[in-house]
């Protein structure tokens, strides 16, 4: 994780997606997503570690 693999995958990714123009599309999905969030959008969050986030949003998610 330290090495930059993980930067340089986001990169690419990013790099495809502007592309094939869904860059937009993703990224307005992603705000809705975050804005409609009831995890995120609870008081509690702003306690929570980042893996306590990130595992509260996956099971949101799935």
């Amino acid at each position: 994780m330290n090495d930059g693999t993980i930067d340089a995958i986001r990169l690419k990714i990013i790099t495809q997606l502007k592309a094939n123009c869904q860059f937009e599309e993703l990224k307005n999905t992603t705000v809705k997503m975050v804005e409609q969030s009831r995890v995120l959008n609870t008081p509690a969050a702003e306690k929570q570690t980042k893996r306590e986030l990130f595992n509260a949003l996956r099971q949101e998610l799935e």
